[in-house]
């Protein structure tokens, strides 16, 4: 077994005992902001991280990360940095993935993070102990701790679907998917169109012998930019914009640039725009246009090379890659541990657990922004709160009874398709307008770019 490396963070040994630090599980970006925020307010904490460096799903040598070589933000640089850690102005506006894998270490190093990491540290169960949560790491180490914070995210454990039928081609999910030359000389079909899913299909388009989508549904597009403007610009941060850009229509303006998607074969969205994840791709609407890619329907069943689809076409294909998304769960998690509401897991703010109080999720949601702020909220809630357990036992004691009692929605009562993908959607306007409310009424600062303005004034 490969012996983990570490800064200062305790290697465990046995059934090591680290019953006055909380583990946080990960060292992507939610891992980071997580322990940033425990950290200024002096909480211990043990950061495990499965690789031997931070950064999570954007180090694409991170065995098991979905990351692909033309990978690239999908929030811009304007709105994706972390609250008083801004993204470089020198980035383009939507970063590559290495640009981003760049940030989140310099990220790291500027708040002295990696002292609280153990890499090569592998989680593969936690449990109930009597004095906290025992951790199991591969290799059979294991540390109790007081709590466990899992912040690995959930792309890790892929949904393929299963189709009736043999295929004598190959079918993989997209989280195999790394270089555009894996098409070369293929016929190649992917199916679902999450962005990343338009993405690969861009790819495909250039590098295919030939390419096709199948999809079940049809769906908004936005461009990347308006007026030269990155879109998510002009609601998250207009204070950046021209003055002559704040006031405009930008729906007529989306209308004009993206059109109508069903001109070029895309069905007509079941959906109001605003009820799913838009889909941020003007690459795709190009090859749709130039005929580089075909849109077909769900399939029905497969049959050799052939694959037909539920309007009785068909085609013949040599690759299926399923961009179907990713359970929203993690390896080391028992269901058990949580109460589920549908398909998505019922944590107040998705992030306190409802029945364990010493079990927490940092990251676990999807947002139709950049998420890096959200999870910047998430941590500063948790990370105030378990400084009330440590110093103020009655206000984090009135926390506990308001978590159970607050029926504030994270969705702001939008009613999202069906979908796995939208199980655990967050408003992040909601979301923030209530964690302020929070903030007032236990009597915690609000988070602002304040908080972290100065990397130096983190405690050491």
């Amino acid at each position: 077994m490969v012996e983990p490396i570490t800064g200062s963070g305790h290697i465990p040994s046995g059934d090591s005992q680290e019953a006055d630090s909380y583990c946080v599980i990960g060292a992507g970006p939610s891992g980071l902001a997580t322990s940033r925020a425990l950290t200024r307010l002096g909480i211990p904490h043990v950061v495990y991280e499965k690789y031997t460096d931070v950064g999570g799903i954007w180090d694409i040598e991170n065995p098991g990360t979905p990351m692909y070589e033309s990978a690239h933000f999908i929030s811009s640089k304007w709105t994706s940095g972390f609250i008083g850690f801004p993204m470089p102005g020198s980035l383009v506006d939507y970063p590559h993935h290495p640009h981003i894998l760049a940030y989140l270490r310099r990220f790291a190093d500027a708040y002295n993070l990696r002292r609280n990491i153990v890499f090569n540290a592998s989680v593969s169960r936690i449990e109930r102990a009597d004095s906290g949560w025992r951790v199991h790491l591969q290799g059979g180490r294991t540390a109790i701790h007081r709590g466990v914070i899992c912040a690995s995210g959930v792309t890790w454990l892929p949904s393929l679907p299963a189709w009736p039928g043999s295929f004598e081609g190959e079918i993989r999910h997209s989280i195999t998917y790394r270089s555009a030359q894996e098409f070369s000389g293929k016929r190649v079909l992917i199916v679902g169109l999450g962005n990343s899913g338009a993405d690969i299909a861009c790819d495909a388009a250039r590098n295919a012998l030939s390419a096709a989508v199948s999809v079940r549904r049809g769906y908004h597009f936005l461009p990347k930019h308006v007026h030269g403007w990155p879109i998510d610009v002009f609601s998250r941060r207009p204070e950046v914009l021209p003055e002559a850009l704040r006031s405009i229509d930008l729906r007529a303006c989306v209308a004009a640039i993206a059109g109508d998607p069903t001109r070029f074969g895309m069905p007509k969205p079941d959906h109001e725009f605003g009820q799913a994840h838009p889909l941020l791709s003007t690459q795709l609407l190009h090859y749709l246009a130039h005929g580089d890619i075909e849109v077909r329907p769900d399939i029905k069943q497969l049959d050799g090379r052939r694959v037909v689809f539920t309007d009785g076409s068909e085609m013949e294909v040599d690759l299926i890659l399923a961009a179907t998304g990713y359970q929203v769960k993690a390896p080391y998690l028992d269901d058990a541990l949580f109460d589920f509401k549908g398909q998505r897991t019922a944590q107040y703010l998705n992030v306190f657990n409802l029945r364990e109080h010493e079990l927490f999720t940092i990251g676990f949601a999807e947002v139709a922004a950049g998420i890096y702020p959200l999870i910047d909220q998430m941590a500063h809630l948790l990370a105030h709160h378990l400084h009330d357990r440590l110093n103020r036992p009655e206000t984090a004691t009135a926390f506990e009874t308001w978590k159970l009692k607050d029926d504030f929605d994270p969705r702001a009562g939008k009613r999202y398709v069906d979908s796995d993908r939208h199980s655990n959607y967050v408003d992040l306007t909601s979301y923030q307008a209530h964690t302020s409310l929070l903030c007032e009424r236990f009597g915690w600062p609000e988070l602002t770019h304040a908080t972290y303005a100065n990397a130096q004034e983190v405690q050491v």
